[in-house]
């Protein structure tokens, strides 16, 4: 992404030393790419993103609350008009990753997590080859963010007007 010209770059990673590698391999260039060490599923994004690129671990978000947090959470840090950037095994990739049991998805029931707010614009797909020389499908879904107000809001305006309604039936 420096190479594209790209000035301000965030990276989310678990591991504090798969982030430091990284920031070691980029020498100089690595003072460039603001870092930081998070579970996903707790982040709060610092900042709104033109582009969110994902590049791995959607596939351990095995559990539909994770993956829905996974969705509020890009939402939130989407800007209107910005792109999402899906990278993930889907269902005839591996059922392992690292020897961590991963969940097998279709294009069709990613794009469905997210057709509420995003737009699918296309899937490529291509090879894999891990460090145990073994190859896989990777596939890549690229979504545009047009939804101006954010499902997690609308969620928490229902939830207002339900306990509204019910507040109001219970007090008149």
């Amino acid at each position: 992404m420096l190479d594209n010209g790209y000035k301000i770059i965030y990276v989310l990673y678990i591991s504090a030393n798969v982030i430091e590698s990284a920031k070691q391999r980029l020498g100089e260039r690595g003072s460039k790419v603001q870092c930081i060490v998070s579970d996903f599923t707790k982040f709060i994004p610092p900042v709104d993103f033109d582009v969110w690129h994902y590049r791995s671990a959607f596939y351990f978000l095995k559990r539909e609350d994770k993956i829905y947090k996974y969705f509020f959470i890009a939402e939130d840090a989407i800007k209107k008009d910005g792109y999402l950037i899906l990278g993930t095994f889907l269902e005839n990739g591996p059922t392992k990753c690292s020897g961590l049991e991963i969940r097998q998805n279709s294009e069709a029931s990613i794009s469905a997590s997210f057709e509420i707010a995003f737009h699918r614009i296309k899937c490529v797909i291509e090879d894999h080859t891990t460090p145990f020389n073994t190859i896989f499908h990777w596939h890549y879904l690229f979504y545009f963010f047009y939804f101006f107000i954010p499902v997690s809001k609308i969620k928490l305006l229902l939830t207002y007007i339900i306990n509204l309604k019910l507040w109001t039936e219970n007090h008149f």
